[in-house]
């Protein structure tokens, strides 16, 4: 393997273990300083993470040049380690080239794939406290405060990759409001979106007791998130967010107002290979509830 000048260099020639800062803390994020999504942050929650440009890695990044299963992050006793995994391009490490040895990662190392940089950052910096401020901001949808339909697509884009790996359940949730325009007709769209926020925040509490995570798809459509949760897992806890709603006394300005939801479920069977062919067959199911007179629950077929 050689650097840009020529240089041969394997992983051992880079300086050892002993010679290196002490052991980082035991949380550390990724975040994206060049490349297609400058600011993204991935989470370093795992003990084994495939980095690479396929759909099923723990850390997808969108660059062509970047190979499928481009590099292995591995923590052990709160230190990450960087392997290669004899990717095309390869996976250099402050301007070297590394191997499968791999290479122990440090505050503010700079990773290199394809035409995408990375910073490591571990979990006490106030960069990071910083990002994640501005990251909250990027990810959060203003009148709700739930996550927006950005986030919550790669969110559902990650966790499906993830359940598959692991073999485990995943289905999805779409609930939209049932009559929302008929609240902004006649009470004004101050009044819908001050019904938006209430549901939203009683559906964030709702879901988040389940597990689950909620975000704001468009108007008044919400998806949710669920993770090791088969069929009659998702039906029951649609069901219990349904009747929720309903059961939510609603008022602006001294007027009440009555609302209620239609849910579609769709769980992912193993020929599911992508979560927007799942995300549809659970918005197929919201349309049949609301043909089925709404305020209802419906699976996907």
């Amino acid at each position: 393997m050689t650097d840009p000048a020529g240089e041969t260099l394997r992983c051992a020639q880079l300086p050892c273990s002993a010679e290196r800062a002490p052991a980082l803390p035991a949380g550390a994020s990724l975040v994206v300083v060049h490349g297609r999504q400058p600011g993204r942050r991935y989470e370093l929650h795992g003990d084994d993470m495939l980095l690479g440009r396929d759909g099923g890695a723990d850390l997808v990044i969108e660059d062509p040049k970047v190979s499928r299963r481009q590099a292995w992050l591995r923590r052990n006793d709160g230190v990450f380690r960087l392997h290669d995994c004899d990717s095309t391009n390869g996976t250099w490490l402050n301007h070297r080239r590394i191997d499968a040895a791999g290479v122990e990662l440090q505050r503010e190392d700079r990773i290199v794939v394809g035409d995408t940089e990375l910073k490591f950052l571990p979990h006490d910096t106030a960069e990071l406290d910083y990002l994640r401020r501005l990251e909250a901001l990027a990810h959060t949808d203003a009148i709700t405060q739930v996550f927006n339909k950005g986030h919550i697509g790669e969110l559902m884009d990650s966790e499906f990759a993830r359940a598959r790996r692991q073999g485990q359940p995943f289905s999805l949730l779409v609930i939209d409001l049932d009559h929302f325009k008929l609240i902004n007709d006649n009470h004004g769209h101050d009044a819908g979106d001050h019904v938006l926020l209430e549901t939203a925040q009683l559906l964030k509490h709702e879901v988040a007791a389940a597990g689950g995570v909620l975000g704001r798809f468009g108007g008044e459509e919400f998806v949710v998130i669920l993770t090791d949760c088969d069929s009659a897992c998702a039906a029951a806890r649609a069901e219990t967010l349904r009747a929720a709603v309903a059961a939510r006394p609603l008022a602006y300005e001294g007027q009440a107002i009555a609302l209620t939801a239609s849910i579609g479920v769709a769980t992912a069977s193993s020929a599911c290979l992508h979560v927007r062919e799942l995300f549809r067959r659970a918005d197929a199911a919201v349309y049949r509830a609301k043909r089925d007179g709404r305020n209802c629950v419906r699976g996907g077929d």
